[in-house]
Parts: C-alpha cells; sequence; structure tokens
C-alpha cells in the first residue's frame, strides 16, 4: 500500500513529532470530508489548535471546523468493524446556535495511520551522532 505521509512538530516540553499516514487510495476522500467541513462553516481561514482556547466561542467558525476536522481525524484513524460501527463523521454547521449539525456516515473504512514521538533533549543527541557520520562521509570522499 502506498502513503502519503504529512508531519507537524512542537518543542513544547520536549520537541514532539507527529506523523500522518494516508492511504493514497484514500486521500481524495479525506480531502473531500475536510473540505466539506469548511464549506459547511463557512471558515476558510487558518487555525491551529493551540490558538483554539477555552474561550473560544462555541458557535464561532473557527471552532466549528476545528470540531468537525477532529472528527474527520479520529475517525479517519478506524482500522477494522465498518459493518458492526460504521463512523458517523461531523461534518460541522453553520455558525449560528439553531444550525443542525450535519453528519455522513463512512461506507469504506480510510485506514490512515498516525506516529507520535517525543525526543527529550531537542535533537541533541542525534545531531551529535549525525556529526560523527557526517565526518565519515567527507572522510571517504576525499580519499577516491
Amino acid at each position: 500500500m502506498v502513503y502519503d505521509i504529512y508531519h507537524d512538530e512542537c518543542k513544547e516540553d520536549g520537541y514532539w513529532h507527529g506523523f500522518l499516514f494516508v492511504p493514497r487510495d484514500s486521500r481524495d476522500a479525506l480531502l473531500n470530508l475536510l473540505s466539506s467541513a469548511r464549506d459547511n462553516t463557512t471558515y476558510d481561514g487558518y487555525f491551529h489548535y493551540v490558538t483554539i482556547g477555552q474561550s473560544a466561542n462555541p458557535d464561532g467558525k473557527k471552532y466549528i471546523a476545528a470540531e468537525a476536522w477532529t472528527s474527520i481525524g479520529c475517525n479517519a484513524l478506524q482500522q477494522q468493524k465498518l459493518r458492526k460501527f460504521p463512523p458517523d463523521v461531523l461534518l460541522g454547521r453553520k455558525p449560528t446556535r439553531k444550525s443542525t449539525a450535519e453528519y455522513r456516515r463512512l461506507t469504506a473504512l480510510l485506514k490512515c495511520k498516525f506516529v507520535l514521538f517525543r525526543e527529550n533533549d531537542r535533537h541533541r543527541n542525534m545531531e551529535a551522532h549525525l556529526c560523527v557520520i557526517r565526518r565519515l562521509s567527507d572522510a571517504d570522499l576525499t580519499e577516491e
């Protein structure tokens, strides 16, 4: 299976790396769900989860879009039991109090995978080893 890999990192209390593996044959379905959530919420701006704090308005476009994207992301990770527990993905709603949320039942699993790891020392150990490897490589090149 061929995967597209998406990466993000955070430098909070260490150095965190997150990798999202999206099967190539599920990519369009995932992007369509994310796009539908943006359309339903009418939010087309940039958002980052860190900027959505406790003071966020639950009827605000950004908040609703982030909630929908979280639902989509969590359901994209489901690996089995489609027939017994088909996921209903939240696609957001219009940013008014009385609007009804829209859901879509997935008929096929997206089978994405997520890997998270933390490097305690902000890559100091890793970089030290890279310097040694780099020196060996440079030495090998000069001998030719």
